[in-house]
């Protein structure tokens, strides 16, 4: 029984710099706190009597300015890193509560909240409403050609089953020179799935990706059907083996779909290759028939256009060529070759005249 796939194979995570997600616009109450709660401590600080209330208020409201957007943004990204590692049970969960939490309602940027939204899709399988999620928050960072945002909406294209568009942004990435480990497996799914013909591509492409991200089932279930359409079938197996044991432990679409793909494909190979084998087999007894048939067909063949009479007449003749036969073994003379001869002689010496006798 194959081993069980290693864990130790992980997809990269879909990564955006802050600085992109930044530049999207705000809640309103959030940036209200964010200029008004400041602005309000200088106002009094101007107006205090005193200079050190002065001095102490407007240093509070300067200090707020700075640490409201840094404290808010290490927040953030402390709920990104807890998105990041979240299973898909939990996916569920905090995808329904994302934006009813306060921080998220009152201080998140708009794009920061549709890219986590996105991941929680890919984490649930669903690879439509993340592939939106991906768009959408493209549209809002003003950044539709940014290379990671290209790269997770290709991703999620995939997971989709939508081949034609995933392919349109990776050959984007592609002429770019800006693949990366994920969208090399995701090239070799897309190919494997929509050509027969380029297997051999897109089996470059899945030990490529191999040295970055390990035996992930779905690198595992795509080298499985390469190796198939490739026809090299023993390894093939155990690999779409291994691919549905992890099937049953989490399911994944990705991975659901190249399996049945791969058991298809396994059924067309064997069938090709027993078809050849009989075809093979039978070449070589048509062969040998047609030997046995021919011979047949010559001495029987004669035998049965003859009539009754013929054919006792023929098995005198071949009874007679025996016999001939076994006297020159003996070294005696054929008595037919000794009349033929004399009979030739006779009718070279000339005809021979009855005289009359007078």
């Amino acid at each position: 029984m194959p081993s069980p796939i290693s864990r130790k194979g992980e997809l990269p995570p879909v990564v955006v710099p802050p600085h992109l997600w930044m530049r999207s616009g705000r809640p309103g109450p959030g940036r209200v706190l964010h200029y008004g709660v400041p602005l309000a401590f200088a106002v009094i600080g101007l107006t205090a009597d005193s200079t050190a209330a002065k001095m102490s208020l407007i240093g509070a409201g300067l200090l707020l300015w700075v640490l409201i957007p840094a404290v808010t943004q290490n927040a953030l990204e402390k709920i990104g890193r807890t998105i990041e590692g979240a299973s898909r049970r939990r996916a569920g969960s905090l995808l329904r509560t994302l934006r009813g939490r306060p921080l998220v309602s009152l201080f998140a940027p708009y794009a920061w909240v549709t890219l986590q939204e996105a991941r929680l899709h890919l984490k649930l399988g669903d690879g439509k409403a993340a592939a939106r999620a991906f768009a959408e928050t493209a549209r809002l960072c003003r950044q539709p050609d940014a290379v990671m945002l290209v790269s997770a909406q290709a991703h999620a294209l995939v997971v989709a089953g939508d081949r034609k568009n995933a392919r349109r942004l990776l050959n984007k990435l592609l002429k770019a020179k800006l693949v990366g480990p994920r969208d090399q497996l995701d090239l070799a799914i897309v190919l494997l799935t929509t050509s027969e013909k380029k297997a051999r591509q897109a089996l470059a492409y899945i030990e490529a990706a191999r040295k970055t991200i390990g035996d992930h089932p779905r690198l595992v279930a795509a080298h499985a059907v390469a190796l198939l359409q490739l026809e090299k079938v023993d390894k093939a197996s155990e690999m779409l083996e291994r691919a549905q044991i992890y099937l049953q432990e989490d399911p994944d679409p990705v991975v659901d779909d190249l399996v049945r793909r791969g058991r298809h494909k396994h059924r067309r190979v064997i069938e090709a290759q027993l078809r050849r084998e009989r075809r093979a087999r039978s070449r070589r007894t048509t062969i040998v028939v047609t030997s046995e048939t021919a011979v047949n067909a010559v001495v029987g063949g004669i035998i049965d256009g003859m009539s009754d009479g013929e054919k006792v007449e023929a098995a005198k003749d071949e009874k007679a060529k025996e016999a001939r036969r076994s006297l020159k073994k003996r070294g005696w003379a054929d008595p037919t070759e000794a009349r033929q001869q004399a009979n030739i002689s006779i009718e070279l010496d000339g005809p021979i005249h009855k005289q009359s006798v007078s």
